[in-house]
């Protein structure tokens, strides 16, 4: 059930609608914290990455840091940030570090995808 509602959410945000997108997440969130007592798993990282993007999308970029920070965190710890969702959590975070006028931030998470896709 996790797992669908998870994947609902990325419809949410694949048709731009943030605010479902983002209390999707919340509550998958909330799902698995009740569930497994923890939140470092490849599914709770795709789940943060996603609120990240869905607190983004509704514009508030300075919401958005935190989940993309712990998603990036979970994908080093479990060795998965040289991955596709890797990528992708490092570029969404990129993105939301020049939204916050952090470029050497920004430029630090887009050069670490560069030189991944080498």
């Amino acid at each position: 059930e996790v797992a669908s509602m998870a994947s609902l959410g990325l419809a949410h945000l694949a048709n731009e609608n943030f605010q479902a997108a983002r209390d999707t997440f919340e509550d998958v969130l909330d799902e698995l914290e009740e569930e497994t007592e923890d939140l470092d798993t490849p599914l709770a990282a795709r789940c943060l990455q996603g609120l990240g993007l869905a607190y983004n999308g509704c514009g508030d970029a300075e919401a958005a840091l935190e989940p993309l920070q712990a998603a990036r965190t979970i994908l080093e710890w479990r060795g998965r940030i040289g991955t596709e969702d890797g990528s992708r959590c490092l570029l969404a975070l990129g993105d939301v570090y020049a939204e916050l006028d952090d470029f050497e931030e920004a430029l630090h998470c887009f050069e670490l995808v560069a030189l991944m896709l080498k």
